[in-house]
């Protein structure tokens, strides 16, 4: 029987892919997110950047099943920057439909932000019980 991974080593993975990520290092990203298997409630952070780790690596057809399934898993307006993208990853295959069709949920998603609100980020906050903070943004 394999033991599911703590919350904690979920959000390590997430933050240590996110951390090459922001690094230009789509492949390491790729390798964190590969050493855990079920995110569970944190698949969608974990969808969207597993998409954005292919999209950096151009590989735009494999991008689209995990930014599209992250798009739909997040709420509005958090989803709008990954329906964005999404669209960028269609476009560059040629499927201008398709592309379209997410840049007018991306602009619904945005729509729904406070006014003045910025672009909205997904942010992750979890409190150690020894009383450390750890946050990441995705």
């Amino acid at each position: 029987m394999t033991r599911s991974p703590s919350p904690r080593t979920l959000i390590r993975r997430l933050a240590a892919a996110d951390g090459y990520l922001d690094l230009g290092m789509p492949r390491q990203a790729l390798e964190e997110l590969a050493l855990i298997g079920d995110f569970g409630p944190l698949d969608a952070p974990a969808q969207f950047l597993r998409g954005k780790a292919l999209k950096a690596q151009e590989k735009y057809t494999d991008a689209i099943e995990p930014l599209e399934r992250a798009a739909k898993m997040i709420p509005a307006p958090f989803s709008a920057p990954i329906w964005k993208m999404l669209g960028e990853c269609f476009r560059h295959e040629g499927q201008n439909d398709q592309a379209d069709a997410a840049d007018v949920e991306a602009d619904a998603s945005f729509a729904q932000a406070p006014e003045g609100s910025g672009t909205p980020m997904i942010s992750i906050q979890i409190v150690d019980p020894a009383a450390k903070t750890k946050t990441g943004r995705f």
